[in-house]
């Protein structure tokens, strides 16, 4: 790529970056290093790493903002606020009290640096949405390019229950001075329609680096791992616990499932609930930062993906699943319904193995025990295409398109 086309650009961005890790955290410093000028508008929390610690490259401008006064006893207060702007019909009832002192204080520090420096792109990224809403009120003023992010939708979200028209609305306002959106998925591509009518690019999640295409493992034990989040309404864990919990002791000797993350939190809590202990072969290894969770997924024999169990989540992609296909170890996809996005995108990887029931789980575990088991080899061309080094070529596409643009306009 040619860095005097981009030399000149700066870029300010303004996201929790705590929370954009691992994608925002990767494609500012890969901006960074074809050329672009990058800061950083951000929260700095009493419990958070320092952004320096997340972001890989030195050439940013880390301008923090530490919020120390929203914990504590502000707790209270944020949930009595919340409560009763439950009962109003305005807008602001979508935004807290802990997103208001946010948006006043990454607001007045954005401020500072458009009128010290000159910027054409502005990135906000949500969650939090309250991003959206500060790039909504300088965006005009200083004349910048506004790239709204989602790596979670808002009104649109997957997991809201009912559609409400006045979020929508509220949602429109705020992006109707965004020249683009860019988002995660085709699927969420498709539901962003409905409150934004302008340009949506996607930017998928991706992840550094390609681990080695691993053989099937003809080992005597099997570590099984799950690492993130469980979501127990929209994944189908539960049939999984139950087998689990009454598994043959021959295979509970040979097959050890290990939960990373903040599922191990959820396995500890339903299994004390649902059932008197946890099985031997459970194990639960709490919170490891990313880079010990890319390591880990290298290790692991296995790596266990908890299909989306409605047609509603068809284009849910979290961000683990670009991590899995690029390690190089087999996965496992259980759950009932195999398609959608994540599907199509297991498909198309191979190395994987879809698990729709427990008879097909007890038929994995009898092949790994007599070696018959077999798995496509990992379409290495295919998934090279998620790395972030490859996905940055296509945001560095959609800045440069509107660069261009809005230069033809003002000549």
């Amino acid at each position: 790529m040619d860095n005097k086309r981009t030399q000149h650009k700066r870029v300010m961005a303004i996201l929790d970056i705590q929370q954009a890790t691992p994608r925002w955290s990767n494609y500012l410093s890969k901006l960074v290093d074809e050329g672009y000028i990058v800061d950083l508008v951000t929260l700095k929390t009493p419990n958070s790493p320092l952004p320096k610690k997340i972001l890989k490259s030195e050439s940013f401008s880390h301008f923090e903002t530490c919020l120390t006064t929203l914990y504590g006893q502000n707790r209270i207060k944020n949930k009595i606020h919340f409560f009763i702007q439950r009962f109003t019909t305005s807008p602001t009832q979508y935004v807290s009290l802990y997103d208001k002192l946010a948006i006043r204080s990454l607001n007045r520090k954005a401020k500072q640096l458009l009128n010290r420096f000159h910027y054409e792109f502005l990135i906000t990224s949500s969650s939090p949405f309250y991003t959206h809403i500060i790039a909504s009120q300088i965006v005009n003023k200083y004349d910048l390019i506004w790239i709204a992010d989602y790596r979670d939708l808002w009104s649109q979200n997957h997991v809201s229950q009912t559609n409400d028209s006045l979020k929508e609305s509220f949602e429109r306002s705020i992006l109707a001075n965004a020249s683009a959106c860019i988002t995660v998925s085709q699927g969420c591509r498709r539901d962003l329609r409905n409150v934004y009518q302008g340009p949506i690019h996607v930017l998928y999640n991706g992840f550094e680096k390609m681990g080695h295409a691993k053989d099937i493992p003809k080992s005597d034990k099997y570590r099984i791992l799950y690492t993130g989040q469980i979501y127990r309404k929209y994944q189908q864990i539960d049939l999984l616990l139950e087998y689990l919990s009454d598994v043959d002791e021959s295979i509970s000797e040979k097959f050890i499932f290990e939960f990373v993350g903040n599922s191990s939190k959820f396995i500890s809590k339903n299994f004390s609930k649902q059932f008197k202990s946890i099985p031997k072969n459970v194990y639960l290894s709490g919170e490891l930062d990313h880079l010990e969770t890319i390591e880990q997924q290298e290790k692991a024999d296995f790596l266990l993906f908890l299909a989306w169990n409605s047609q509603t989540d068809r284009g849910v992609v979290p961000t683990k699943i670009y991590e899995y296909i690029g390690s190089g170890t087999p996965i496992l996809s259980f759950g009932e319904i195999q398609e959608g996005e994540c599907g199509r995108l297991l498909a198309k990887s191979r190395n994987f193995l879809r698990i729709q029931n427990v008879k097909q789980l007890q038929d994995f575990f009898h092949d790994c025990l007599t070696k018959r088991l077999e798995i496509e080899a990992r379409n290495s061309s295919f998934v090279e295409k998620f790395k972030f080094n490859s996905q940055i070529k296509t945001l560095d596409a959609i800045l440069t398109d509107y660069t261009t643009e809005k230069e033809s306009v003002s000549f």
